[in-house]
């Protein structure tokens, strides 16, 4: 794929970040871009946290996410409607954080796709399984064994298929989450889930 960073083929999820450079030499041959954005404010949305600013990272400086860059170029090429509406809207608005929020929907929304291509339904025990054992209650991610109780629960298969997906990387017997920027995903969803259950309790 034009946007399949290579080495990410397989399962090399710890690479080194991008430098600016390098990273756009991929965005440029994204064919469109959304209304109002432009080939830096797709390369910020991919931008490790840990960089510092934009403006003061130098050309040479490893600091995009590969495998983030990766999935936000292809959602844009393969014409997600969604994800182009999102960028397009953030810019408008002049959200302070346009990168860390559209790159937190666009994980989202290939995250719920994923999992909903692999069987778990949105809101279904398989996900609230899953989800408790990648990431725990104080949003670190985890490596969950095969045996643990509720890894159990879930077809083999199924987390196979999450791995050809990008979504978890699996290491003999251990799962855990693909990336960092997917964990905040799962993170969001575990206090959503209980901040619910909270409600009911007091209902």
């Amino acid at each position: 794929h034009r946007f399949f960073i290579p080495s990410l083929k397989n399962n090399r999820y710890c690479l080194k970040p991008l430098t600016k450079d390098s990273a756009f030499s991929v965005v440029r041959q994204l064919p469109v871009l959304p209304k109002g954005i432009d080939y830096d404010d797709i390369m910020k949305s991919a931008k490790v946290e840990r960089a510092g600013a934009w403006n003061s990272v130098d050309g040479s400086l490893p600091c995009i996410s590969a495998l983030a860059l990766s999935l936000v170029l292809t959602g844009l090429h393969d014409g997600n409607i969604s994800i182009k509406d999102k960028l397009e809207e953030l810019m408008e608005r002049g959200s302070h954080d346009v990168g860390g929020e559209f790159l937190f929907y666009v994980m989202s929304q290939i995250y719920d796709d994923a999992l909903e291509q692999a069987g778990i339904g949105k809101d279904s025990e398989l996900r609230m399984k899953l989800e408790t054992a990648l990431v725990d209650t104080n949003g670190r991610k985890r490596v969950a064994h095969l045996s643990d109780h509720n890894m159990q629960s879930i077809p083999e298969q199924i987390i196979k298929k999450l791995a050809d997906k990008r979504i978890v990387v699996i290491s003999g017997k251990n799962v855990e989450i693909a990336h960092d920027c997917l964990r905040k995903v799962v993170e969001k969803h575990n206090a959503d889930r209980q901040h619910r259950n909270e409600v009911l309790v007091k209902a």
